[in-house]
């Protein structure tokens, strides 16, 4: 008698851990996916200057980045949020770039970025990344595009 309830007891605590596993994990991902972003920055960079560009003498009005916006979509490609690049662009490390923050982002597993030009020709670059990914980049992409 002891012997089986002493079983008993045993089999519903394994039970009672890997349901809670379950539950921990499942809540685990979900809610991860699920959680919104404070804050994602796109850093648009010039592939064609180098780290000693000087970014303020270079004409850019007739280029990719004189009409260019970034769109932020979430996996399934709807669009959350857009900003178009505005001003002169900074000198970095790596040469001269613009930046787009967006806060508040909503959650999501994926994330779509979309880099786009009506100028003469029109262009448009498309990107997709994981959350995974830009988490661990800190919520901050960058992206090189020729003039």
């Amino acid at each position: 008698m002891r012997r089986s309830l002493r079983w008993q007891l045993v089999g519903a605590g394994a039970v009672v851990l890997v349901g809670a596993g379950l539950i921990t994990a499942g809540a685990h991902t979900g809610t991860e996916v699920r959680r919104p972003i404070s804050e994602l920055t796109v850093v648009v960079s010039d592939a064609m200057a180098g780290p000693n560009a000087d970014c303020g003498s270079i004409d850019y009005s007739d280029t990719f980045f004189a009409a260019a916006s970034v769109q932020l979509r979430d996996e399934k490609g709807k669009p959350l949020a857009k900003r178009s690049l505005e001003g002169a662009p900074h000198k970095s490390n790596l040469g001269c770039d613009w930046s787009v923050t967006f806060k508040h982002v909503p959650g999501a597993a994926d994330y779509g970025i979309e880099l786009r030009s009506d100028g003469v020709p029109p262009r448009v670059h498309d990107y997709t990344f994981t959350r995974n990914e830009l988490s661990d980049h800190d919520w901050r992409v960058r992206i090189g595009v020729i003039r």
